[in-house]
């Protein structure tokens, strides 16, 4: 974790610091959304009892189960179009 956060006003480069901001914040969604979907998708197949059978609930699960992968999308959606908005201000500014 050589990174740095800001914990009270204060920047701090505390590597254990960081971990635990990290795991209290995005660790889960990360973890879940680097499972290959097809992997889940496929153990929801093969335990229906679980799921609730071959009805309704199978493809609510699986929009579920999308939904981090789904948040890491937009998180990095998020960050090109700042990175957009950044170059659009330079260039505004050089005028």
């Amino acid at each position: 974790f050589r990174t740095a956060i800001v914990v009270h006003g204060h920047v701090t480069y505390s590597q254990s610091a960081v971990a635990r901001n990290y795991l209290r914040g995005w660790f889960f969604v990360d973890f879940i959304s680097a499972i290959p979907i097809s992997l889940i998708l496929a153990a929801i197949e093969a335990s229906p009892a679980v799921v609730g059978g071959e009805g309704e609930g199978g493809n609510e699960v699986g929009s579920w189960l999308r939904a981090p992968r789904t948040l890491r999308i937009l998180r990095v959606a998020k960050g090109v179009r700042l990175l957009r908005m950044t170059r659009s201000t330079r260039l505004v500014a050089q005028l």
